[in-house]
């Protein structure tokens, strides 16, 4: 799921990991994982949102 935007749902340890929720287009829950804080970072200002096909 590298690149993909998700919402992080819980923070872990003062921020050393977090619960990260995934979601199709039409707001279906596609996953949550459990992420280190090097694995997540915030989106920007000036970037734009990308679309995929699910296998």
């Amino acid at each position: 799921m590298q690149s993909d935007i998700g919402t992080v749902v819980m923070i872990h340890d003062n921020g050393k990991g977090y619960e990260v929720e995934f979601f199709t287009l039409k707001g279906k829950t596609r996953s949550v994982e459990t992420l280190k804080a090097s694995q997540v970072r915030s989106v920007k200002s000036n970037e734009v949102a990308h679309s995929r096909k699910i296998a």
